[in-house]
């Protein structure tokens, strides 16, 4: 596999230049002898990986032609793919800003809180007033995972529940599920 990189590597230096440097630059006899000393690297790690003079010459030719679909895959397809990798950038910074957006204005609608108060009691409903570990009788409930809308808990012997609603007031939990205790 490492020689592959190497091969790899030397193909995307030597096509780096060719497509996307400009030559008057100046960066290109270091950025060829780089890629072509990389996939000299490699072609010498293949050979020794594979046997050197001992080696099956069928799968010798097999390895060394892998390094020239390398090579020619980057003389095909690099300009596509860096045109690729560029309309990438893009979608990339576009889902940053609507991520950004949303809980921008999520800040401004009041947080969008899931959980609602009672102001009369103890009593606290939505999913967030739920425990860690409550109890069914002897049986012990864990939060296995909690999302926006649910919360899944698994007992000892690995069953699961899914509660969508719940309300709590002192140590009794009624849920959607049933009815459990806090203990605390």
């Amino acid at each position: 596999m490492i020689p592959y990189v190497f091969t790899f590597v030397g193909m995307f230096l030597r096509q780096w230049y060719v497509n996307v440097i400009n030559p008057s630059d100046g960066g290109a006899v270091f950025l060829t002898v780089a890629g072509v000393l990389l996939t000299v690297i490699g072609l010498w790690k293949t050979y020794k990986i594979q046997g050197g003079k001992y080696a099956d010459k069928k799968r010798l030719g097999i390895a060394m032609g892998i390094h020239g679909a390398i090579w020619l895959a980057g003389l095909l397809l690099f300009g596509v793919v860096s045109w690729i990798l560029g309309k990438i950038v893009y979608l990339i910074a576009l889902a940053v800003g609507l991520v950004i957006a949303y809980f921008w204005f999520q800040s401004l609608n009041g947080g969008g809180s899931d959980t609602a108060y009672s102001s009369g009691n103890d009593e606290r409903e939505g999913l967030d007033a739920l425990p860690n570990l409550m109890y069914d009788g002897y049986r012990r409930w864990q939060l296995e995972h909690k999302g926006r809308d649910y919360a899944v808990y698994h007992d000892d012997d690995g069953n699961t529940i899914t509660i969508r609603q719940a309300s709590v007031c002192g140590g009794t939990i009624t849920t959607d599920a049933g009815t459990f205790q806090s203990y605390q």
